[in-house]
């Protein structure tokens, strides 16, 4: 294995499940509360607002809220930790929202050196000669879902999927999700507690995890 080059598409997204008011994340409300700059209020993308759904982008994130799901997306990197601290800013403010669920995920598209390595890999991840090509003309690997257990004291699991890039010929993507769940939650005083704790170490694994993906 060796060192991953730069990814040629990144994106970092966090995912919350519970209760929302989906008209109350708009653009205006973000400025109000001091999470974004006027003028990335004033520039933002508005999709659609009601009371169903509410979705928008800036220059750098795209927020989507249904009922039961608020989702932040990372739009330009390197931004990450303004992702963070959007996320952690809009759930001290909405700290009686109830959130049972989280979920910290990478999205990453490398590009291999060429064909044989990008063969080497998937033979790597899915060995194809023993069991698959007695069986298969020319098999290949579509996709693997990896999961673990969470290493830590919070419900939930580490899952990575690796599959051929759709974006880069030939290349891979790399997904990392991390899923922490509290099911009896009532507030999302326990989101912020465990973002600021764990993320770190959720970068720093996601690293790792994709630090795997390349072959000499």
């Amino acid at each position: 294995m060796s060192d991953l080059p730069p990814a040629e598409h990144d994106m970092t997204s966090i995912v919350l499940l519970g209760s929302f008011n989906p008209r109350i994340f708009q653009p205006a409300w973000f400025v109000a509360q001091g999470l974004l700059a006027p003028e990335e209020g004033t520039a933002s993308t508005i999709q659609l607002i009601n009371n169903d759904f509410c979705a928008f982008e800036t220059d750098w994130c795209r927020v989507e809220v249904l009922g039961e799901r608020c989702t932040f997306y990372s739009l330009a990197a390197p931004i990450v930790e303004a992702l963070r601290d959007l996320a952690l800013g809009t759930f001290r403010i909405l700290r009686h929202t109830p959130i049972v669920k989280v979920g910290l995920n990478t999205h990453a598209h490398f590009a291999m050196p060429d064909r044989d390595v990008w063969n080497r890999f998937g033979h790597l991840l899915a060995p194809k000669d023993d069991l698959w090509s007695p069986i298969l003309q020319k098999p290949g690997t579509l996709s693997l879902t990896i999961q673990g257990v969470r290493p830590d004291d919070y419900e939930g699991h580490i899952n990575v999927k690796v599959e051929p890039s759709s974006r880069i010929e030939p290349g891979i993507f790399v997904e990392t999700n991390e899923e922490f769940r509290l099911p009896n939650a009532d507030s999302a005083e326990w989101v912020s507690e465990m973002i600021e704790a764990e993320w770190v170490k959720y970068r720093q694994r996601a690293e790792e995890i994709q630090g795997c993906c390349v072959v000499d």
